[in-house]
């Protein structure tokens, strides 16, 4: 019996090894090419939204996509004389510019994965900086201004088009504000939410509440958004809505420029 139990250690332990030196871990596995992109994101109450356009007087991060360690960065800002070597770039703009941003990523070259990489790679990108939409001739819109087809979260299968145009509070001039109409929700008034200096960015608008600047007689604007991408087609607004026992239910809209 104790030879019988001592075989059976011996080859339980060899299939043990012999499964082990099967194990093979490709060391290409996660290779993945220098690259050096990069996001151009604008700092709104205290979220950062990606465009490539800005408003002026707002805190612009500038963030390579790659990082880790053996990585070197080099960024080319526009006019600035300096070049940063950080992964992340803050800057401020106050006044209207178009401006190239140029980063430089460079770590060394994994050859046995990619006999033809350099470990370096460059990118440009072009940023606009304007002024706050004021309603004067010549200002420009923000990018969330327009008609979108599409649909609520708590009507998926229901199409409608939002709109999101420019109104005025006291003047035809100044005071501008922006209106969202259609809301999904009977009895409720189409909404209005002021733009206030520092209450919206390029492509995204904190819908708030306040005397005398919305209606929320039906819907909630506690953390609410719209925010539309960079390619400036698709929109996402996130708002809350009472249920019929008075609970605030998460509820979205997402639809595409017309």
């Amino acid at each position: 019996m104790k030879l019988l139990t001592l075989l059976t250690v011996i080859l339980i332990s060899g299939c043990n090894k012999c499964e082990d030196k099967d194990i093979y871990i490709d060391p290409c596995l996660n290779y993945k090419s220098t690259s050096a992109n990069f996001k151009i994101e604008e700092e709104f109450y205290g979220r950062w939204f990606e465009s490539d356009t800005i408003i002026c007087n707002s805190d612009i991060h500038f963030t390579a996509e790659q990082s880790g360690s053996g990585y070197s960065y080099e960024w080319h800002i526009g006019n600035d004389p300096r070049t940063f070597g950080t992964k992340q770039v803050l800057l401020f703009f106050s006044t209207p510019t178009v401006i190239n941003v140029q980063l430089i990523v460079r770590r060394t070259p994994n050859i046995n994965c990619d006999p033809n990489d350099n470990g370096v790679d460059t990118i440009n990108k072009t940023m606009v900086a304007i002024e706050f939409y004021t309603g004067y001739p010549g200002t420009k819109y923000p990018g969330f201004v327009g008609n979108y087809l599409g649909h609520y979260s708590n009507k998926p299968n229901e199409q409608i088009t939002l709109s999101i145009r420019s109104t005025y509070w006291n003047t035809p001039i100044s005071d501008s504000i922006f209106e969202i109409t259609n809301y999904p929700i009977n009895n409720c008034y189409d909404q209005q939410f002021r733009s206030f200096f520092f209450d919206y960015t390029f492509r995204a608008v904190r819908l708030f509440s306040g005397p005398g600047d919305i209606n929320v007689s039906c819907i909630n604007t506690t953390d609410a958004w719209a925010i539309v991408d960079t390619s400036g087609r698709h929109l996402r607004i996130d708002f809350k809505t009472e249920d019929s026992l008075g609970n605030l239910v998460p509820t979205y809209f997402i639809g595409t420029k017309q």
